[in-house]
């Protein structure tokens, strides 16, 4: 008996109830996908994606689309100008060129809220840029307004009041709306406050990466590295989901 005992606790006694899994153990599972409404997710570390498997071009390759990681295969193509694949632009991660280009795919909808995300860098401060871009009633998400960010549905424009667009450093931002409802900006994961000209309505998500969809105007000179967005308003709580997930990935 006093053999079986001791058996017994060589066995399962001294192994005990095994490490417990740590909040950064369990963060490091997070991806987009976890969050319920994703409608398109594009990284420029995988340009393209072939079943569950991603690949990149060389170094300086001009790309012509960018397949979109959400799962519902809203995969852009090169529909103007000229977009640029580069390594090593932050963080160690890649990053798409957009110098008067447009990434467009399939309209998504936004059937009363939105919530979008990109990790961007202004490489020239000249003019309005765009990342999220649409037709005249879609949600575009734009840079460089006033020198700072904004959303446009159907010519009516919202702006965030920090520091968004004004200067050439790397940003993560985001944009939560509601149709006529509420608007709130961040940037960096900090409040940016929003100077609200008039809260109007979209009709429809964003049909366009780096350009204006309408005419292929307010051209992004700059650099994506990340770009998501779901057609629901994402809680307090999942919105700091994504921008920790961003913050370990591009450091900032």
């Amino acid at each position: 008996m006093r053999f079986l005992l001791a058996l017994l606790v060589l066995m399962f006694g001294l192994q005990g109830p095994g490490p417990a899994t740590t909040g950064a153990q369990a963060s490091s599972t997070f991806t987009p996908k976890s969050i319920p409404g994703l409608k398109v997710w594009f990284s420029a570390d995988c340009i393209t994606l072939t079943g569950t498997t991603c690949s990149v071009p060389s170094n300086g390759s001009t790309i012509t689309g960018w397949s979109d990681r959400s799962g519902n295969a809203n995969n852009a193509s090169t529909t103007v100008g000229t977009c640029t694949f580069n390594t090593n632009q932050l963080n160690g991660l890649p990053a798409v060129n957009f110098a008067s280009c447009r990434e467009d795919f399939t309209t998504v909808a936004l059937p009363a809220s939105a919530t979008a995300f990109v990790v961007f860098q202004n490489t020239s401060l000249s003019a309005i840029g765009t990342t999220f871009g649409g037709a005249h009633d879609n949600f575009e998400g734009l840079t460089n307004f006033h020198a700072e960010q904004g959303l446009n549905c159907a010519g009516v424009i919202n702006v965030g009041t920090g520091t968004a667009a004004a200067d050439t450093s790397w940003h993560q931002t985001n944009i939560s709306f509601t149709n006529s409802t509420s608007l709130a900006f961040r940037i960096d994961e900090t409040t940016d406050t929003a100077s609200i000209i008039t809260l109007g309505s979209c009709g429809a998500g964003p049909r366009s990466l780096g350009g204006d969809f309408d005419g292929g105007a307010q051209f992004l000179t700059g650099n994506i590295a990340e770009a998501m967005y779901w057609d629901v308003a994402l809680t307090s709580t999942q919105i700091s989901e994504v921008e920790s997930y961003l913050h370990t990935r591009y450091g900032i």
